[in-house]
């Protein structure tokens, strides 16, 4: 037990004060990997405004973030997506979840590049 903390002591919630502070500090490092993974599935997204008036797309080719989240919300399957555009990949379609993501929960978008013509 550490120091000074019997084993048994608990907090209000039931759970032993070591407990509580095991599952906060894990519950921080997973939110700090998810942040930083997020941030770089984003590279992948980028904007120009000569392709699609400026729509987001992915990895600066001719396919929108947007195809890609509808064909997922009609049901389509990662792999499906994957044989049918043959230049995406997998972490392609992660990256247009957590575009929509970023957007529904009003973050920064300071990840996304936007280019010029």
């Amino acid at each position: 037990w550490i120091v000074g903390t019997p084993p048994n002591r608990v907090n209000p919630a039931g759970k032993s004060i070591l407990a509580s502070k095991l599952e906060a500090a894990i519950s921080a490092a997973w939110e700090s990997f998810m942040t930083t993974r997020n941030e770089e599935l984003l590279t992948r997204i980028t904007a120009r405004p000569d392709v699609f008036n400026g729509k987001p797309i992915i990895r600066d080719m001719r396919i929108s973030v947007e195809l890609i989240l509808g064909l997922l919300s009609q049901g389509a399957s990662h792999e499906e997506l994957l044989d049918d555009y043959p230049e995406l990949e997998e972490e392609d379609i992660r990256a247009c979840i957590a575009y929509a993501h970023r957007v529904i929960a009003g973050d920064s978008l300071a990840q996304v590049s936007v280019g010029e013509v």
